[in-house]
């Protein structure tokens, strides 16, 4: 059983090492917004604008700005950001 075990972690080990010579390609370019596909996608994507747009005119939202800065803080200590 621990002979298996070890031949497959050398296994993923060898496969995750790039073949000699050959690199990973570079992401493309930033190309602009991204674009969705299809009206159920685009849809989505509208509703989530509207509910955007809603949540930066409501009066639920609290804009003080030293609160904001607290919770922000707190949640990037906690997260690692």
């Amino acid at each position: 059983m621990l002979n298996v075990l070890v031949a497959s972690l050398a296994l993923m080990a060898a496969a995750g090492q790039p073949v000699a010579g050959k690199v990973a390609p570079l992401p493309p370019p930033y190309q602009g917004a991204y674009q969705p596909r299809g009206v159920d996608e685009i849809g989505i994507w509208q509703r989530d604008d509207e509910g955007e747009r809603a949540l930066t005119a409501s009066n639920l939202v609290i804009r003080d700005e030293k609160l904001n800065a607290y919770v922000k803080k707190i949640l990037c200590d906690t997260v690692g950001a």
